[in-house]
């Protein structure tokens, strides 16, 4: 994606439905030209796949063409979709299946105890050549309506940012049952996945409960903590 967004990963802008996929992927016109030029720490650290410093084995064999190779796609039997776990793309990636639906309840119980801040990055980052990701900024509409009101009217991203914190039971009806991961605990996570020097800086910001009304003891969501409110 970032060779692609910088632009040295050139891919097909369309493809027949009985095309194979090894015949329609993306590649890197200056791959060779790269190769000669021994330019592999750079391009890979474009990628921001691989440690640009690190790509020598055990025995001392510096895999770095190796690694550009399977970047830009060049062997003839590899067809990859890469998913990383931000993007549409993100299915393809089987770690998707597990990791994804466990980042929902992150976020909730990160929401319950407040963050440390809550300012929405502009959409015109470093990774993106050329203009905005559009999308991306907070005023950006999405194609979600009618999910909490009846207005007919589509939400921005901040929008279903603020409606969706899971302390506002006027739009959250439903919190997880617990917030426990024993597996994190066993290999010495604090009980509650929060860092020792943790400050909450905005539960003014919201209705409701603050993070001191959370229990927050054994990483479990209180029955009292909404009154009325639904566990998932």
């Amino acid at each position: 994606k970032d060779l692609w967004r910088s632009g040295l990963l050139e891919c097909p802008t369309a493809c027949g439905s009985d095309t194979p996929a090894t015949e329609c992927k993306c590649h890197c016109p200056d791959l060779e030209k790269w190769i000669h030029d021994e330019a592999g720490p750079r391009i890979m650290g474009v990628a921001d796949m691989v440690d640009g410093d690190k790509t020598v084995n055990a025995e001392g064999e510096d895999l770095s063409k190796v690694f550009m190779r399977l970047l830009c796609n060049d062997y003839d039997d590899m067809a990859p979709q890469m998913g990383d776990l931000m993007n549409s793309g993100a299915p393809a990636d089987p770690i998707f299946w597990p990791i994804h639906p466990t980042v929902d309840r992150l976020w909730q119980w990160r929401r319950i105890n407040g963050m440390t801040n809550e300012t929405w990055p502009p959409a015109s980052v470093n990774y993106v050549h050329g203009g905005d990701c559009a999308g991306h900024s907070a005023d950006d509409i999405t194609v979600f309506k009618n999910l909490f009101d009846s207005d007919d009217r589509f939400y921005t991203n901040q929008e279903l940012y603020d409606l969706m914190d899971p302390r506002k039971e006027e739009t959250t009806d439903s919190v997880f049952a617990h917030f426990r991961w024993g597996h994190c605990q066993d290999v010495g996570y604090p009980v509650d996945l929060l860092p020792s020097n943790f400050v909450a800086r905005n539960t003014d910001r919201f209705t409701g409960e603050t993070a001191d009304d959370c229990d927050r003891t054994d990483g479990s969501a209180p029955e009292g903590h909404c009154p009325g409110r639904k566990k998932r």
